[in-house]
């Protein structure tokens, strides 16, 4: 599902990093009242990338993986 921006709360507790890699950028927002980790990519990085991660990371289902809520492609920064 590709979702706005602007429904992410980014900035949920001071814009907490969680990881980060040559690629993306993971860190803690607020969507729909819950915490949640946003993977932020690089801008070297292009949609059919992102398109092609979000499908396979929605084809797992196991309790020790994330789920995969949404994916916002229509403009850089990439989310997922």
């Amino acid at each position: 599902m590709d979702i706005p921006k602007e429904i992410l709360n980014l900035d949920c507790d001071s814009n907490v990093t969680l990881g980060e890699g040559k690629f993306d950028q993971v860190s803690l927002a607020s969507y729909r009242g819950l915490h949640v980790a946003v993977k932020q990519f690089h801008a070297a990085v292009s949609q059919a990338e992102i398109e092609h991660e979000a499908n396979i990371n929605s084809s797992f289902k196991h309790l020790n993986l994330p789920v995969l809520f949404c994916v916002s492609c229509p403009e850089k920064p990439y989310l997922l």
